[in-house]
């Protein structure tokens, strides 16, 4: 019945990641699609009159005046995400969330996630539960025990190469905090290329990062023979080697009585097997958080950690690699994302990720 669904409205929900979300909430069985914001007006009306959505505005204030919908998902540009998160969380939405990064700089971070919180509203960000499958169940797994205590970990090549340490590295950093729960301690940084230290703009960057729980997890820049892995785990008992989708390993036992082994939740393949049906998790975390409170699944706090080891990581480098310990005192750093992701394709172009003309409802 109408009456037992959350009631929803997609911000940004027209663009290319929008759309995802759109379709999604429009499909799930525990959302109402009360409404759909969007500056593309031509666009947005397509969209509404595909997935029946009745209210339209142009801004998060517009909507907010009209209705406070239990759930909120930005999918904005970076530059106008805190803003529209703290807005919603104000306002007294029951849940919100925005897209990765989540903010340029630490402070506007602190903002979103110390609002949410004071008003007990749960908050989301990024894509970090679409990326690898099970991604809760195996984090669970490994802190239960299943492969001793940790001793050290790894990525190699996925944030020295490309130009976003923090626009797509805040992903990869995240695998570690859901596999874990442990947090930064300090970092050491380099980037690439070397004088990118010295600039505010996202880039290339690898290092160390020392752990909460006792071992360095290394950001290394060259991708071995064997292949690249966005996380590689290692424990006295066992590991686990992550490289996307469903392509997690998982190992019990060390030298010659290691063997692979495949726990209940990881039979059957969970891909995506709808238009946008990638943002099927994020949606069902928001969706069930709203329902009991607390943090969501991929929250906002997660995605203020890693945007700070990202931000550490070029503080180091600008003051000759040395150590830096976290949390940082300057909460002015920032991290600027590059310009598709601060400003949106509307403004840049959308031939700027390979689209050919304006994203289209699925």
């Amino acid at each position: 019945m109408a009456s037992d669904k959350l009631r929803v409205a997609v911000v940004g929900g027209c663009g290319d990641w929008g759309r995802r979300y759109t379709w999604a909430y429009a499909n799930h069985p525990e959302a109402e699609l009360v409404a759909l914001v969007d500056t593309a007006r031509d666009r947005r009306q397509v969209f509404a009159e595909r997935y029946g959505i009745p209210q339209q505005f142009d801004s998060v204030d517009e909507l907010l005046a009209s209705e406070v919908p239990d759930v909120v998902a930005n999918i904005l540009p970076v530059s106008a995400a805190p803003d529209a998160v703290i807005a919603c969380a104000e306002a007294g939405v029951k849940a919100v969330s925005c897209e990765k990064p989540m903010a340029a700089r630490l402070s506007d971070a602190d903002r979103m996630v110390d609002t949410c919180r004071e008003r007990n509203i749960s908050f989301a960000c990024g894509t970090a539960l679409w990326e690898v499958h099970h991604l809760q169940q195996i984090g669970a797994w490994v802190q239960a025990g299943n492969i001793g205590r940790i001793t050290s970990a790894a990525t190699d090549g996925f944030l020295a190469q490309g130009d976003q340490v923090s626009g797509l590295g805040c992903v990869i950093l995240n695998f570690l905090r859901f596999a874990t729960s442990d947090e930064a301690e300090w970092v050491e940084g380099w980037t690439i290329p070397e004088e990118a230290a010295q600039a505010d703009e996202d880039c290339a960057a690898y290092g160390r990062i020392g752990m909460s729980g006792g071992y360095v997890y290394e950001a290394r820049q060259e991708v071995p023979e064997a292949g690249a892995h966005k996380l590689a785990l290692f424990g006295d008992k066992g590991a686990l080697w992550m490289t996307g989708g469903a392509g997690t390993v998982l190992i019990q036992g060390t030298g010659t009585d290691a063997r692979p082994v495949t726990p209940a939740f990881m039979d059957g393949d969970i891909g995506e097997t709808t238009p946008g049906g990638s943002a099927l998790p994020v949606v069902d975390s928001l969706l069930r958080s709203a329902r009991v409170g607390g943090d969501a699944e991929c929250s906002g706090h997660d995605y203020r950690q890693v945007l700070e080891i990202a931000a550490a990581m070029k503080v180091s480098a600008r003051e000759g690699n040395r150590r830096v310990e976290l949390p940082l005192e300057d909460r002015s750093v920032q991290v600027l994302p590059i310009p598709y992701r601060w400003h949106g394709g509307d403004v840049t172009g959308w031939d700027v990720i390979g689209r050919e003309g304006t994203p289209e409802p699925y």
